[in-house]
């Protein structure tokens, strides 16, 4: 059955378009697409449901059938996406249990469509299409920003490291199919760059970066203000990796491009990835990357607070003591400090900090220093 692309769900997908079948589905989709820009997504799921059983009955794992999932999982995604800011509105208890509830079964669901989309795609052999990419695309923006991390509050490393390879498989059917300097292709260089850096990959953000830097000079011109994300994202690696003088090139030249000062301060990353070996603290989860699990009570940048924090969150209390440290080009730690000073009982965690080993950054074939922190948790229920 024939798919085309329509520009709906361009806030969803990376490839602007809402996957709609034709032929005996197009009154529906028409409705399911109404209804999506009225902001009416509860309404438009039975809707896509319907589209969806149509669409199976024509031809069982078709293509059809893959672009019907595809929009069935928007719309739950999208779901999802409200949920989340209803729960972060939330402060009534029994309201974020409920809320709780339904944004995960919406998250779950849309992740479970997806799957079986790429599946359905794969068996077709057009795993290196367009429409794969973006269900790719949209399946990794998921697995960043979603941890069903109700059942362990311990994230699974294994969710970020499929979400790289979604954006990175993705990437490479649109550098292909449409160009490496397509929007679409430069979009998720950037998605790339941001969680390689934020899992501490520092080198492969950087190339990442450098590649959106130069497509974009090349098509818009050196002063040009998209360009401003990707140097922000270079001088703090710079800031990060103790190189201040060429953070403070970057950022007169940010400046330049803005009209506005730019600020250098020290991000403060979590380094626990780059780690080579860990010193474990008993009582406390062993420090490990916590991808999302971390944004959802830290806020969603590379900055930490300068506190240790505890959270309750349905009968389970999440303690997490940070430390800040420096790291010196062989990958030792030489400095280890509680952020929060106001704790003595928590030295232990700083004692186990000073033990840990680094895989040193390299820049230009220098090796260099790198601070950040270590996140030490404590759950208990």
């Amino acid at each position: 059955m024939k798919v085309f692309h329509r520009d709906i769900l361009s806030t969803l997908l990376v490839v602007p378009s809402f996957i709609l079948a034709q032929d005996s589905t197009e009154s529906l989709n028409g409705q399911i697409v109404k209804l999506y820009q009225e902001g009416k997504v509860e309404e438009a799921i039975p809707l896509a449901e319907k589209v969806t059983a149509l669409e199976k009955k024509a031809g069982k794992d078709s293509e059809g059938v893959a672009a019907a999932l595809t929009n069935l999982a928007m719309l739950h995604t999208a779901r999802y996406k409200a949920l989340q800011q209803d729960l972060d509105n939330t402060t009534e208890k029994s309201k974020r249990s409920k809320l709780v509830g339904a944004w995960r079964k919406a998250a779950e669901r849309a992740e479970e469509l997806m799957v079986v989309a790429m599946k359905i795609y794969d068996k077709l052999e057009l795993s290196d299409t367009v429409a794969a990419a973006a269900v790719k695309t949209e399946m990794a923006s998921m697995l960043t920003d979603y941890e069903p991390f109700l059942a362990s509050f311990v994230p699974t490393p294994k969710r970020g490291e499929d979400a790289h390879r979604y954006y990175r498989e993705a990437l490479a059917t649109y550098d292909r199919a449409i160009g490496p300097d397509s929007e679409q292709s430069l979009d998720l260089v950037m998605k790339l760059a941001f969680l390689y850096v934020r899992a501490s990959h520092f080198e492969r953000g950087l190339n990442y970066y450098e590649r959106y830097v130069s497509a974009v000079e090349k098509l818009r011109g050196k002063s040009d203000k998209s360009l401003v994300p990707a140097l922000r994202g270079v001088m703090e690696i710079m800031l990060i990796t103790d190189q201040k003088d060429s953070a403070s090139k970057i950022a007169e030249r940010i400046a330049s491009i803005t009209g506005q000062p730019e600020k250098t301060l020290v991000p403060q990353p979590i380094l626990s990835s780059r780690a080579s070996s860990l010193e474990p603290v008993e009582g406390f989860e062993t420090p490990i990357f916590y991808s999302t699990l971390v944004f959802n009570f830290y806020p969603r940048n590379m900055f930490v607070p300068s506190h240790s924090t505890s959270v309750t969150f349905i009968n389970t209390t999440v303690q997490r003591i940070g430390v800040k440290i420096l790291v010196d080009e062989r990958g030792n730690v030489v400095e280890a400090n509680l952020t929060d000073p106001s704790n003595p009982k928590m030295k232990v965690v700083e004692d186990a900090a000073m033990k840990a080993k680094f895989h040193p950054f390299v820049y230009k074939g220098v090796p260099q220093k790198m601070s950040g922190v270590m996140v030490y948790t404590k759950i208990s229920r």
